[in-house]
């Protein structure tokens, strides 16, 4: 049997993907996207193709946050001038102090090291051990370097972060039905590796309502954040709570309760009752019905149970 021809992809293949699945979201999802999905597409598309490369190429790495002389491929001909059109039109951003933590994680161990015995400590503050982790001075750094120290406020010379998060990520969500961040499937489909799903011409859509739609995403993003939330995620989810979306709607009524228990869950490991227990009541679906009875048999409050 011979062997199998070796595919080779184009230089801009990313790019091609890109349009291939924006394009089929503006043709099969209209009446799922709000204005500034469609502003998002009219922007992206008038871009140069330096710029709509860079774009992408983001798009594809890990994070949103990225050193910006890392960001040098062959195939972009004026990287700086990529970046200086993308900054212009918010597809990059200058790095916000809430992404330090992500702004740290680039960073190689050896690096945060250097930065940390560059800056001048009060005698108070002990610094990390000379063998410390990564993980470690990501900490120490998190809670004595200050954010300045790395990324000069409302700059992109150094750093730099990847705008239109929100609304590229419903468009991917629409596309794959789930929460993506890339578009490695294509690749991988294009070389053979996988199989991506095909799209006939009977094709129906997932979600027939942009209400739907939107509640499907704003909860699929809710339960990827409470997986492992800081506190300023589970402080936010909180004081939202009572007003996430209702939707009348089986399958966003069962990711919503999901989402409650899933909060509620966090303010009982942490032994915070009074507040677990306003999360659970506001769900009426198991296991929050039960933990809600728990909760107030608990504070002796049996006559509400």
């Amino acid at each position: 049997m011979p062997p199998k021809p070796t595919i080779t992809l184009k230089s801009r293949y990313y790019l091609d993907h890109f349009e291939e699945m924006l394009n089929f979201i503006l043709t099969r999802y209209q009446h799922a996207l709000e204005p500034k999905h469609l502003a998002f597409a009219e922007s992206f598309r008038s871009l140069s193709l330096d710029a709509r490369c860079l774009y992408v190429r983001m798009v594809n790495r890990k994070g949103h946050v990225f050193v910006r002389d890392y960001l040098r491929y062959e195939e972009i001909h004026d990287t700086l001038a990529a970046v200086a059109e993308l900054h212009d039109r918010d597809f990059i951003l200058p790095v916000a102090d809430s992404q330090y933590e992500d702004l740290l994680r680039i960073h190689t161990r050896d690096a945060l090291a250097a930065h940390i015995r560059q800056h001048d400590f009060p005698l108070s503050v002990e610094a990390p051990r000379s063998n410390a982790k990564k993980a470690e001075l990501i900490q120490f750094a998190l809670a004595e370097l200050p954010f300045e120290e790395l990324c000069p406020p409302s700059s992109i010379e150094t750093h730099l972060a990847q705008g239109h998060t929100d609304e590229l990520g419903y468009f991917l969500f629409l596309y794959f039905g789930n929460l993506r961040s890339g578009l490695t499937d294509f690749a991988l489909r294009d070389l053979g590796v996988m199989k991506t799903q095909t799209f006939k011409q009977e094709f129906k859509p997932r979600f027939n309502s942009r209400g739907v739609a939107l509640a499907a995403y704003h909860y699929r993003k809710l339960l990827t954040e409470l997986t492992d939330p800081n506190h300023t995620i589970v402080e936010q989810c909180f004081v939202d709570s009572p007003h996430w979306p209702r939707i009348n709607d089986p399958d966003i009524e069962l990711l919503r309760g999901r989402a409650l228990n899933r909060l509620g869950a966090w303010f009982e490991r942490h032994e915070d009752f009074e507040r677990a227990l306003a999360v659970h009541q506001l769900s009426d679906q198991f296991p929050s019905t039960e933990r809600t009875v728990r909760l107030l048999m608990s504070a002796g409050r049996a006559e509400e149970a």
